[in-house]
């Protein structure tokens, strides 16, 4: 029926093509497979389109540009790989998808970034921020597939210590939630690939966080 209703839309080739959540109420299975359909008649028929969703992965696989509204305006607009890695606020990074949000304060500003702190006394360099200085208060942007787990005792590079809490199995890969002393625990994804080592609950680790990945907002951005 989907398939019905865009085929008769785009047979009287129009010069634009406004789509209002075309995937909802679909199963996981066969909205993946109707999303790359999508994708595959944009690029063949390049048909200007203006696609309405609450779905992050819908947006983000079917745009080249995108839009994020909240409180009925719009939030940011960019490239859909900037927006999600490079969000302007809270409100922008988890209407596209998942994230860990970590308050701070900056210790240091470099030429290339600064040096935040946590809550819990752990310094963490962010990189290519201008907007900071030392004092400023904000919060840490840290997608779960951007981070990665060590054991504590092996520790080497910038992160945040902590425990193992939750660990579900998803086939792919692990989801962890490691407490961290602070508000919330930290989410992490991590691939079951047979060569990184499955931690327990309660295991002692640390949170890797690289500082090309991290990103800073003000605590005033929400």
């Amino acid at each position: 029926r989907r398939r019905l209703a865009i085929a008769r839309a785009l047979a009287v080739e129009p010069r634009v093509l406004l789509l209002d959540e075309p995937l909802a109420n679909i199963d996981p299975t066969a909205r993946k497979t109707l999303r790359l359909e999508l994708a595959k008649l944009h690029r063949d028929l390049a048909v200007t389109t203006i696609h309405a969703t609450r779905n992050a992965a819908d947006a983000l696989a079917l745009s080249d540009r995108l839009a994020v509204t909240g409180g009925g305006r719009v939030l940011q607009v960019g490239d859909p790989d900037e927006l999600y890695h490079r969000p302007s606020s809270r409100a922008v990074a988890e209407a596209l998808g998942p994230a860990n949000f970590v308050p701070v304060g900056v210790v240091e500003v470099r030429d290339l970034g600064v040096v935040v702190e946590t809550e819990g006394g752990h310094r963490v360099p962010v990189a290519g921020i201008g907007a900071f200085h030392e004092g400023s208060r904000g919060l840490l942007v840290l997608r779960p597939e951007t981070l990665s787990l060590v054991e504590a005792a092996m520790a080497r590079g910038p992160g945040i210590p902590g425990r193992v809490a939750l660990r579900v199995f998803e086939g792919a890969r692990h989801l962890y939630e490691i407490e961290v002393g602070g508000r919330e625990p930290v989410r992490v994804e991590v691939p079951s690939s047979g060569v990184i080592p499955i931690f327990r609950l309660g295991d002692g680790v640390r949170v890797e966080v690289s500082s090309d990945t991290v990103v800073l907002i003000p605590e005033t951005a929400r």
